[in-house]
């Protein structure tokens, strides 16, 4: 890279500029080089606000090595860790073979000034970069044996790289023909930038904290309620593991994942104050009993008012799951799409946790009886889209669906099954036998 960058340095008759137009697009890359955007696993660096001016004011067979001698002379600054190694020092060497593409291509075609009827020049110096830049991102995570970046994040960082390109090609020409002194309206968008990324950090970590409270009071408020009955705390706990593991195969957003498990975890509340000869009579459900459990939901619309102040959103959620696909549940008789898709998963995984445990009127059903009932219960009772997703997380070879392995639900059952010696059994019984 060193020797490659010297080549293209005395390839030609270099045209030497002032000093500012050294110094000034090499302070600015040493500070954009030292700003971090997070941006998913990776950290964006906004050096194309230098990079861009280096272009259009230095010869361009110069500017790798002067690039390289800016990565280089950063490492040198104050930092907080330790001091860099000679790992480092290779890979940012490494790193900057990016300013190659774009010095390759302005010295074979670029104009001996800057014009801005050569912008296909300038947007092929960019394609180059990105080319050579990608190339070399290769090689420095395959040598550091590192986890190279999703191809959404590469996405977002070449397409903020091309918009901080064409933001600093305009300052560039007018440095060209004024001073490049002018080069110093880059500093206002940087420290802009470094605002932003930072409330963008602060906000992130607010975030995290409160999700961490609301998680911690969602469990509190379960462990309270559910109090006089350890079984259907523990229901609980398996029905947010179960929905979350559904809502990943339903490809719901994090903010639906985190409603569906704070869902789950106070599902139990809607049960205060319901008649416990209602609740725990061993009797099947008759008519009578399903018009007091219907005028109890009615009078807990203040508590999940409450409810609703600490978790937006998450009463509505709670009011819904009673409904029926077909519309014929209740409070509000919705169907289909109508009722919340939160909603929907907590009633197909709820539904799923009673067939397997056992109920004050009846055992808990084999594996196969519970699959048949859930099934004929799709589409009627339950999203048949939310049906499929749940069969296929707790056992495709009953699903019917080849292309699902074995769920991380079924393997958790069959380590204990092993390591305790339990023998074959279904999955409602190993289930039993696994639990504390």
């Amino acid at each position: 890279m060193l020797a490659a960058s010297a080549g293209f340095a005395v390839a030609a008759h270099p045209h030497w500029p002032g000093a500012l137009s050294w110094l000034i697009p090499a302070a600015l890359y040493i500070l954009c080089f030292r700003t971090r955007i997070p941006l998913g696993s990776i950290s964006l660096r906004p050096t194309q606000l230098a990079l861009v001016p280096m272009w259009v004011l230095l010869p361009a067979q110069d500017v790798p090595l002067l690039v390289i001698s800016c990565m280089l002379a950063e490492l040198a600054l104050p930092r907080k860790s330790n001091r860099p190694g000679l790992g480092t020092v290779l890979s940012r060497i490494c790193y900057s073979a990016f300013a190659l593409g774009p010095a390759l291509v302005l010295t074979l075609w670029g104009p001996a000034q800057f014009s801005w009827t050569a912008w296909p020049t300038y947007l092929a110096a960019l394609g180059a970069q990105f080319l050579f830049e990608g190339a070399s991102i290769g090689v420095t995570w395959f040598a550091e044996r590192s986890r190279p970046a999703t191809p959404l994040e590469f996405a977002w960082m070449y397409m903020i790289d091309f918009c901080l390109a064409a933001l600093a090609l305009p300052i560039a020409a007018t440095a060209t023909h004024r001073s490049p002194t002018t080069l110093l309206l880059v500093v206002p968008i940087l420290l802009l930038m470094v605002m932003f990324t930072r409330e963008r950090q602060t906000r992130y970590e607010n975030y995290l904290e409160r999700s961490h409270a609301e998680r911690g009071t969602a469990e509190l408020m379960q462990e309270v309620v559910a109090d006089d009955d350890i079984n259907a705390a523990k229901r609980t706990q398996e029905v947010a593991a179960l929905g979350l593991a559904v809502s990943d195969r339903l490809g719901l957003k994090a903010a639906s994942r985190q409603m569906i498990e704070h869902a789950a975890l106070l599902g139990h509340i809607t049960k205060v104050r319901r008649p416990a000869e209602v609740l725990k009579d061993p009797d099947a459900l008759s008519q009578q009993k399903a018009e007091i459990l219907r005028e109890h939901e009615h009078r807990l619309e203040h508590m999940l008012g409450a409810v609703d102040k600490a978790f937006p959103g998450l009463a509505n959620v709670l009011r819904h799951v009673p409904e029926c696909y077909d519309g014929s549940g209740y409070p509000d008789g919705l169907s289909g799409d109508e009722i919340p898709i939160e909603s929907r998963v907590i009633a197909g995984c709820d539904a799923w946790t009673h067939l397997i445990h056992d109920r004050p009127h009846r055992p808990a059903l084999s594996i196969e009886v519970a699959f048949e009932q859930i099934k004929r219960a799709a589409g009627h009772e339950y999203d048949p889209n939310v049906i499929r997703a749940l069969l296929a997380e707790v056992g495709p070879a009953y699903a019917g669906d080849a292309e699902f392995g074995e769920p991380p639900f079924g393997q958790l059952m069959r380590r204990r099954q092993r390591a305790r010696g339990l023998p074959k059994l279904g999955l409602s019984g190993l289930r039993r036998a696994a639990r504390p």
